[in-house]
């Protein structure tokens, strides 16, 4: 587990420097947008592409990575009334159930991409790269799933981000 645990961790390192890199580009697409439009130099649609692109990868990556930190959207009222045993089953059912929505995420993604061709307008871009990140991300999520999965089969979860944010309530603290 241990060696997961660090597998872990360095994919979501280079996850995030990626999407530093996306972010970059997309503040320096906006700025040159910005400067164009300033100083009338030139048509710049190319910037929009550029900046799609890089805002897909961000976004799905983004998503990858909220799910490894479990800071993606969830709701607390459900699992706030369970304890011990039944939250752990609750919290299994919910990543099993990402799991799946992600096997059909990837199933789409691939069959997205299988019936896609053609290139983008101005760089030739062929449309497959921006869609490939679909397929990617949600195999990462998967993989993050099933990583929380263990922790909590072997007793390491932590909880969900939430209880990382916010101190404990009085109930909770008389437990």
């Amino acid at each position: 587990m241990k060696k997961m645990v660090s597998f872990s961790k360095t994919v979501s390192c280079v996850m995030e420097i990626i999407m530093m890199v996306c972010m970059f580009m997309v503040l320096s697409m906006i700025l040159v947008q910005i400067a164009s439009r300033i100083f009338a130099i030139a048509t710049t649609s190319w910037t929009d592409e550029i900046l799609r692109f890089f805002m897909a990868y961000f976004v799905f990556i983004g998503s990858a990575l909220l799910v490894q930190t479990k800071e993606h959207v969830q709701l607390d009222i459900i699992p706030g009334l369970f304890k011990g045993t039944i939250r752990k089953i609750w919290d299994i059912a919910v990543h099993l159930a990402v799991t799946a929505a992600s096997i059909g995420m990837i199933y789409g993604g691939y069959r997205w991409i299988s019936g896609t061709s053609g290139f983008s307008p101005y760089l030739l871009i062929p449309f497959k790269y921006y869609y490939c990140i679909v397929p990617i991300s949600f195999g990462f999520v998967i993989f993050f799933s099933v990583c929380h999965i263990l922790e909590i089969v072997q007793g390491e979860d932590q909880g969900s981000a939430i209880r990382k944010v916010y101190p404990p309530t009085d109930e909770e603290r008389e437990e």
